[in-house]
């Protein structure tokens, strides 16, 4: 039965999808008043939430020690759990780098739930300006299984991700040496849920599906 939900969750965002059904924030953060429970991690030589500079508004930024390992932006308890109401959405942000270009092989972002781990690259990021970076919740939007290397993520794995988030992270430098990274506007949305008559349709296609199965 669960991967018969699992299916059907699949089968009601795809639908979503091809109609242009709009999407819903789930969680986000503008960092205008706060640090909303961000943190960082990595060479931290300093992280702080600062009330300008932001894209607009405030902003959270970590300024690189220049010693050690790649710092990452590290997303609070609201965007664990259960967000599987987000595949099919889209993940946003705004990312501001001070120096360039990409000098190390990391992943750019990271979505670890279920045990399972998975990366997205922005390529080369854009230095000394803000920068919005987007991509889909599911198999169109380049999600790879593990490292940047790994294979291409499918739809199943991302929504068993997403059904049981336990960290999300935004990498925040990329040379090695001393440089300040910044983000802002984070936002997870998810589709509008379907309708009354599309759940009846699904619900019909689970109905058919069990069925299919007892008689095997």
């Amino acid at each position: 039965m669960r991967a018969i939900v699992a299916a059907l969750t699949i089968l009601a965002a795809s639908m979503a999808s091809a109609t242009g059904a709009p999407l819903v924030t789930l969680v986000s953060s503008t960092f205008d008043t706060s640090a909303e429970g961000w943190t960082a991690v990595g060479d931290v030589g300093s992280f702080s939430h600062q009330a300008a500079g932001g894209n607009p508004g405030g902003r959270i930024a970590a300024v690189d020690a220049a010693q050690g390992p790649i710092i990452y932006f590290v997303a609070p308890a609201a965007y664990h759990g259960d967000l599987s109401k987000a595949f099919g959405g889209q993940l946003g942000f705004d990312l501001h780098v001070t120096s360039g270009p990409y000098t190390t092989s990391r992943e750019d972002v990271t979505i670890t739930g279920g045990g399972t781990t998975l990366s997205w690259d922005i390529a080369n990021p854009a230095t000394g300006v803000w920068t919005s970076y987007s991509t889909s919740l599911d198999d169109a939007g380049g999600w790879k299984v593990g490292d940047r290397n790994g294979p291409a993520a499918t739809n199943a794995q991302i929504l068993a991700v997403l059904s049981s988030v336990t960290d999300f992270q935004i990498r925040a430098e990329y040379i090695n040496g001393a440089d300040t990274g910044s983000l802002d506007n984070v936002e997870i949305s998810g589709v509008v849920p379907v309708p009354a008559g599309g759940v009846l349709m699904l619900s019909g296609l689970a109905l058919a599906a069990g069925a299919r199965r007892w008689r095997r």
